[in-house]
């Protein structure tokens, strides 16, 4: 079973009416052995909901501008920068996301936004004024990656926002990128 035959439930979140996988039938999925990579992609993490909350406390930093959110999972964040972006590119390396994503653009009538199958270890990455990421910090074989990523964008204009979980490599990870940390 992959991600678009899971059964559909709607919940709100943050005043965002979202379909999502059934949490019990992606579980029992990946616990039967019938796929064998994790499915981070599947459920919304406390950190794509920190970076929600912000953002909407917040909204003066993407309003009006173009918003790309890397490895968005369900997409949380952009469905928010959506009610104050010009432009919201969500996306994900995970087929399933993508087709989440936009099933839940189509249901809310969203014309601002659009998805795209982006692993952001590949390069060249779209631009954008401002860079979403939620909980990517949690391999440390991805640091070096990952700080190549944003350097790449803070050189090119792009403010970058970051939501990382309180976690033992978060601390590392965080370190990485202590010079850009306001």
């Amino acid at each position: 079973m992959n991600g678009l035959h899971y059964r559909a439930l709607t919940c709100e979140i943050m005043g965002v009416e979202l379909e999502i996988p059934d949490p019990q039938q992606v579980r029992s999925v990946y616990e039967s052995g019938e796929r064998n990579d994790f499915p981070y992609w599947s459920r919304i993490w406390p950190s794509a909901m920190a970076l929600s909350s912000q953002l909407q406390e917040q909204s003066d930093l993407i309003s009006g501008k173009h918003v790309l959110e890397l490895g968005a999972g369900l997409g949380l964040p952009s469905f928010i920068s959506s009610r104050y972006a010009s432009s919201v590119i969500v996306s994900d390396s995970a087929p399933e996301a993508i087709h989440w994503i936009g099933q839940n653009i189509r249901n809310l009538g969203l014309q601002n936004m659009e998805t795209r199958l982006i692993d952001w270890k590949e390069r060249p990455l779209p631009q954008a004024d401002v860079i979403l990421l939620s909980d990517i910090g949690y391999d440390e074989e991805d640091f070096k990656d990952i700080r190549t990523m944003i350097d790449g964008y803070i050189h090119s204009g792009s403010l970058i926002l970051i939501s990382v979980p309180f976690r033992r490599i978060s601390a590392k990870f965080v370190a990485l990128l202590d010079e850009y940390v306001l």
